[in-house]
């Protein structure tokens, strides 16, 4: 400490040394977090609406069941889902969904343009992605089971065919992505 002393005595600028280490101590003692943290309520209530969508389809390709007789399905998770997207939105409203790299390649393109390849449900139109990668998961988990619970209305008395996968693994997919990154949270990745 007493060289310290001597060395900023002596030197022309001391002022200048001083700053420097004022400097280098508040950014040492500071934190950076790049991502929001883990959010188990988050987390536990998609890994729940994942399990039970998983259910729902794999009893309506059984036994063919109409929209009109699973409508409370729908009516139970439609707001639960946009609760988590508010949820996530609040957490981090000016985030932003970092690139493939940081997700292993989990993402091969961005959000905002898979989101925008194909008009939302109910004609929704979002002028910016907000949010971070949660988020924007969540919100495209929302908007595409509005749309698998307008194409299972739309089947009439057939209810869901096991043969129609397609919509099925879209919402699956949007699941799995939104577990993935709550993963990556939860282990600071």
């Amino acid at each position: 400490m007493a060289r310290l002393r001597a060395f900023l005595i002596l030197h022309p600028r001391p002022e200048q040394w001083l700053l420097v280490l004022l400097l280098y101590g508040a950014l040492v003692g500071c934190t950076v977090r790049l991502i929001q943290p883990h959010d188990e309520v988050i987390d536990r209530n998609v890994s729940r609406f994942h399990e039970e969508f998983l259910r729902f389809t794999i009893e309506q390709g059984r036994t063919r069941g109409t929209f009109a007789a699973n409508q409370a399905f729908y009516d139970t998770w439609q707001p639960r889902l946009t609760t988590l997207t508010a949820r996530a939105l609040a957490a981090n409203p000016s985030g932003r969904c970092p690139g493939t790299e940081t997700f292993g390649g989990l993402f091969p393109q961005s959000l905002s343009a898979t989101r925008g390849a194909a008009p939302a449900a109910g004609g929704r139109v979002d002028a910016a992605s907000v949010g971070d990668c949660t988020a924007q998961l969540l919100k495209l988990l929302e908007d595409q089971f509005e749309d698998f619970a307008k194409f299972h209305n739309a089947q009439g008395a057939l209810g869901l065919p096991p043969e129609a996968r397609a919509p099925r693994e879209l919402v699956l997919t949007s699941a799995r992505a939104v577990l993935y990154v709550e993963l990556a949270k939860k282990q600071g990745k």
